[in-house]
């Protein structure tokens, strides 16, 4: 009998994992994963987030939300080097439709 094979496949859309007869895009887990870790209790979100995590939430580059910083559309806190960004900030901006 042959043994199976468990190797990632790669197929156009990326690596995808063999998990039975199912296939799975690694990509689409890993991203359900991420959104899952979200705390249900809006009392265990950040009051201030990272400029990676900022630009996450608003679907943009970290580059944008820098520039979007530099004009004036956004407001950032230094705590050294760090760039901080309010989350309350962040969802006014989206809601207001940018810039």
């Amino acid at each position: 009998m042959p043994k199976k094979d468990f190797r990632p496949k790669k197929t156009s859309a990326g690596l995808v994992s063999s998990e039975g007869d199912q296939q799975v895009n690694a990509w689409a887990v890993s991203l359900e994963a991420r959104h899952r870790e979200e705390p249900e209790d809006p009392s265990m979100m950040p009051l201030l987030v990272r400029e990676p995590v900022a630009a996450r939430m608003l679907n943009v580059s970290k580059r944008y939300v820098a520039q979007l910083e530099k004009a004036g559309h956004l407001r950032c806190r230094r705590l050294g080097r760090c760039k901080l960004y309010s989350v309350a900030a962040l969802k006014a901006f989206a809601e207001r439709g940018g810039v």
